[in-house]
């Protein structure tokens, strides 16, 4: 059972366009930003945090097909 969550990490091929999307779109506060990644935060205190790194086609890729396997099981 899962009793606690400190972040989830998102592999995204645009970086740019989802740290707006997160932002603007689902109203998500920004924690830093670094040249590959960010951190954000969204709820009461601050309560759920979301890394968006930036990662190759290939990767997000695999991650996608791996998403879909889970979700077939």
């Amino acid at each position: 059972m899962l009793r606690g969550l400190n972040h989830i990490t998102i592999a995204v091929g645009d970086l740019d366009t989802s740290f707006d999307f997160y932002i603007q779109l689902l109203g998500f506060k920004p924690l830093a930003r670094w040249d590959a990644g960010a951190y954000l935060s969204l709820g009461i205190y601050g309560s759920v945090y979301l890394a968006i790194q930036q990662s190759p086609a290939r990767t997000i890729r695999i991650l996608r097909s791996t998403a879909q396997k889970i979700n077939s099981i």
